[in-house]
C-alpha cells in the first residue's frame, strides 16, 4: 500500500453554516491511493540463449589422490532461459562431456552387473586397464563420459535488492538452485548409469550490447556416490565443481510493462483529482519552457522533479507527470538530448547523482527513452541559472 497525504490548505470549521465555503477551499495535493504494482510480459518476451565452455571437476570416492591437472576435464553447456519477473526467472540447460576419477587400486564394487558386486575379486575397470597393459598397482583412472540436463531457478540479487527495477543494467548478477538429470554411458569398462542432482551456483553477466553480454559461472552440484559405478567405500554422495564462461543473447522483446491495480474506491478518487488538474491545466497551462542562461549558454528546461528533503524518493502522483513532460519532449524532438541535473544547493553531490540517476532509469525503463541520450551532471541549478526554489529539485537541460 502506497502512503500519500491529503493537505487541506483551510481550517475544518464546525459551523455547518460555513460549509461550502471551506469545501471550496480546500485543495487536494495528494491522494490516499492503495495498489499493487504488477510487472507483465507476453509469453515469448524476455527469451535468451547460452552457449558456454566449462572446466569440471569431481569429487567422488579417493578422487583426491589424483592430481588436480588430470582431475579437471573440458565441458560444455547450451542454455535457454526467460525472465519471468523482473527479479526472477528460469532457465533449461543441457551439457556435460568427460570427467576423471580415481580407484585406489582396491578392488571396488560397481554396480550394473551382478557379477562384480558378488564377487570382490573382481574389478572390470582394472582388467580394463591391464588389458592394455598399464600397471594398476597404484591404483588407476576412472574415466567417465556423460550429459545432464538441468533446470535452474534462477534469482537476480541486483534488482531483488536495489532500490528499483531495472533492465539496462551494464552488469547482472544472478543466484540459482535447481535440479539435474545426469546420464553416464558405458565406455572404459565404465557402467551405464542415471543419477539425479541438486545444484546451486552463481552467475555474472557482463552486457556487451541490449542483446548480447559475456557470461561468467560458477556451480556445484551433488549426487549419489554411487554415480561413478563404485558402491560400499563409505561416501554418500558424488560432487561436481564447474566453471563456465560463455555468451549470452537476448532473443526478441525485452523488459516489462508495469501495471499498477487499484480499488474501485481509488479509483474514483483519481478521477476526481484527474479533473481538477485538467482545470487547472486549462487556466494555467503548463509547457515545456525554456531558460537560457545568456553568459554560458546553457538551456534550463522547465518542469522540474522535487524531491522528499533529504531522500531520494518523491510524491509520484505530483511529479511522475513533471517526467512525463520530458518524455514526451523528447519524443517529439528524437535530435535533442537532454542532461539530467541533480542540484547540489543544500545537498551531498552523490544524494544529488542518486536522484538524477531516479529519474533517468524512469526515463529508460518506463518511457522507454534511449539512455545514450541521457546523460547526469551535478550543479547549484539556483545560482548557476539565476533562479529560486529548486534545492531539493532534479532539472533538465539540453545537452550541447
Amino acid at each position: 500500500m502506497k502512503k500519500i497525504f491529503l493537505i487541506i490548505t483551510a481550517s475544518l470549521l464546525a459551523l455547518s453554516g460555513f460549509a461550502q465555503r471551506v469545501e471550496t477551499e480546500m485543495r487536494y495535493d495528494t491522494l490516499d491511493i492503495d495498489y499493487k504494482t504488477k510487472y507483465t510480459s507476453k509469453f515469448f518476451d524476455n527469451f535468451y540463449i547460452q552457449a558456454s565452455f566449462a572446466e569440471r571437476l569431481m569429487f567422488g570416492e579417493e578422487d583426491t589422490q589424483l592430481k588436480f591437472s588430470k582431475r579437471v576435464q573440458p565441458g560444455f553447456q547450451i542454455a535457454v532461459g526467460k525472465k519471468l519477473f523482473p527479479a526472477f526467472g528460469v532457465r533449461l540447460g543441457f551439457g556435460g562431456a568427460r570427467l576423471n576419477g580415481w580407484n585406489s587400486g582396491i578392488p571396488g564394487f560397481y554396480q550394473g552387473n551382478k557379477q562384480w558386486t558378488t564377487d570382490p575379486t573382481i574389478d572390470p575397470l582394472k582388467l580394463y586397464y591391464e588389458s592394455k597393459g598399464i600397471s594398476t598397482a597404484n591404483g588407476y583412472i576412472q574415466k567417465l563420459k556423460y550429459t545432464e540436463l538441468n533446470a535452474d531457478f534462477m534469482w537476480d540479487l541486483l534488482n531483488t535488492f536495489g532500490k528499483s527495477y531495472r533492465f539496462d543494467r551494464k552488469f547482472e548478477l544472478e543466484a540459482y538452485a535447481g535440479m539435474g538429470w545426469l546420464h553416464l554411458t558405458k565406455w572404459h569398462a565404465m557402467p551405464k548409469n542415471d543419477k539425479v542432482s541438486l545444484r546451486i551456483g552463481a552467475q555474472g553477466t557482463w552486457n556487451i550490447t541490449q542483446r548480447l553480454g559475456l557470461n561468467l559461472e560458477y556451480n556445484y552440484a551433488i549426487t549419489d556416490a554411487t554415480f561413478d559405478g563404485e558402491i560400499g567405500k563409505g561416501h554418500k554422495f558424488d560432487g561436481f565443481m564447474s566453471a563456465l564462461l560463455g555468451l549470452t543473447y537476448r532473443v526478441g522483446k525485452q523488459g516489462f510493462t508495469v501495471v499498477r491495480l487499484i480499488s474501485p474506491e481509488s479509483y474514483a478518487m483519481l478521477n476526481n483529482r484527474i479533473s481538477m488538474i485538467r482545470r487547472e491545466v486549462e487556466e494555467q497551462p503548463q509547457e515545456i519552457i525554456q531558460i537560457t542562461d545568456q553568459i554560458t549558454q546553457i538551456s534550463l528546461l522547465i518542469p522540474s522533479v522535487v524531491f522528499n528533503p533529504g531522500k531520494d524518493t518523491f510524491n509520484e502522483e505530483l511529479q511522475l507527470v513533471n517526467i512525463f513532460k520530458v518524455a514526451k519532449f523528447m519524443k517529439e524532438n528524437p535530435d535533442q538530448d537532454v542532461t539530467i541535473i541533480g542540484n547540489v544547493e543544500g545537498n551531498d553531490e552523490k544524494l544529488a547523482r542518486q536522484r538524477a540517476q531516479v529519474v533517468k532509469d524512469i526515463l529508460v525503463n518506463r518511457y522507454s527513452i534511449d539512455p545514450s541520450r541521457l546523460s547526469i551532471t551535478v550543479q547549484n541549478v539556483n545560482n548557476d541559472f539565476n533562479v529560486t526554489g529548486y534545492s531539493d529539485s532534479v532539472n533538465f537541460s539540453i545537452t550541447q
